[in-house]
């Protein structure tokens, strides 16, 4: 049996699944990326080229010691004695531990492929609001692949300068995904794509359980905060709202998992100036995003509802009686939808511009005729 498109009834799920699929390979090859920080095969009695630092915390089974993140093991000119080709051998034995491996990369493809299709069915089959367009799916697909590059370059640059990540993956604007999510979405779409996320970015950061939780909260209170942002300083606002309870939740974890009370008030600010730049350039994405999917977000229909639109001036002016009525029914119409948890705004636009066809002959009307 076919649908009224004549095609199959599966032709859709098909769609989706390969777009799923082909999200999933190209977020395991970004996450497997890795920092290439071995230098180069050296001998013993070698000359050093250049200052040759330990990009990560690494372990010396020999000695039983510890060389820290950015401590260097050999200068440049030094000659490479034993002790130092040791401790290179033991930085070359971890990078191909870490390295690209084919078993890895198809681990994570079948990882993200299972979690994004469960989640997917799961709300589509359970959750009635959940109705998500091929375009819709695109969209999101798109803005993952974007988010996961931006943390892995951000990644990758400060294991460049030897900066430790414990603390600068504060930093990172994870609270983007959320703000931009629910601004664009309800709110169960932005929700289970949210999850994903903190999957895929638990695993660009070494299957950390913490960061999985700290993504996660972070993309749902950013999601919570921007229900209704109707202001661009909603925007902002959403992401200072958001990174404040996130860093009280950091906190917290940080305890649980060991750390300090030292290492919370970084990790604090941090999450602050992530909160801020988030809703910053979320409000530069905004419009980008609007014209290249068409979508109409809180942000569009403020524009639309400025009486100073083009449109609404030329009713002013070419149908007056149209004019006045649409507004009278517009300040109705959004005091009706507050009253019953509707959509204020949306209404407002839509009663503004809901005679808009009679600017094509507003002489007929009889509202506009002035005799």
């Amino acid at each position: 049996m076919q649908n009224g498109n004549g095609k199959p009834p599966s032709h859709g799920t098909l769609k989706r699944y390969i777009i799923f699929f082909i999200l999933s390979i190209l977020l395991a090859v970004t996450i497997s990326i890795r920092y290439p920080f071995y230098p180069k095969d050296y001998q013993l009695g070698d000359i050093a080229r250049s200052n040759i630092k330990s990009p990560v915390d690494l372990f010396i089974p020999s000695t039983d010691s510890t060389i820290k993140k950015g401590e260097i093991i050999v200068r440049e000119g030094e000659r490479i004695d034993n002790e130092a080709l040791n401790k290179l051998s033991t930085l070359k034995l971890l990078h191909d531990e870490e390295g690209f491996t084919l078993k890895k990369f198809l681990s994570l493809l079948v990882i993200l492929f299972m979690s994004i299709v469960l989640l997917y069915e799961y709300a589509a089959r359970t959750i009635k609001k959940f109705v998500l367009t091929h375009k819709d799916i695109i969209f999101c697909a798109l803005f993952l692949i974007f988010m996961t590059l931006l943390i892995k370059v951000l990644q990758l640059f400060f294991n460049y300068i030897y900066i430790d990540t414990a603390h600068f993956v504060y930093i990172i604007p994870i609270l983007l995904f959320g703000i931009i999510l629910r601004t664009v979405f309800f709110s169960e779409a932005a929700i289970i794509f949210s999850i994903f996320f903190s999957i895929t970015v638990s695993l660009t950061f070494n299957n950390s359980f913490p960061i999985l939780l700290y993504t996660l909260i972070g993309s749902i209170l950013a999601s919570f905060f921007s229900g209704r942002c109707e202001t661009r300083n909603a925007i902002v606002k959403a992401g200072l709202y958001s990174a404040f309870f996130l860093g009280i939740f950091v906190v917290f974890l940080g305890f649980v998992t060991g750390d300090s009370i030292a290492d919370a008030p970084p990790k604090v600010a941090f999450i602050l100036l992530n909160g801020i730049g988030s809703s910053f350039i979320a409000l530069g994405l905004l419009p980008v995003i609007e014209n290249l999917f068409g979508y109409t977000t809180d942000i569009k229909l403020l524009e639309l509802a400025n009486l100073e639109h083009p449109l609404l001036k030329e009713m002013m002016v070419d149908a007056p009686g149209t004019y006045h009525h649409s507004i009278i029914i517009g300040n109705l119409s959004e005091a009706a939808a507050e009253s019953i948890g509707a959509h204020p705004l949306l209404t407002r636009v839509s009663a503004y511009y809901h005679d808009i066809g009679k600017l094509k002959m507003p002489h007929y009307f009889i509202e506009n005729k002035t005799d």
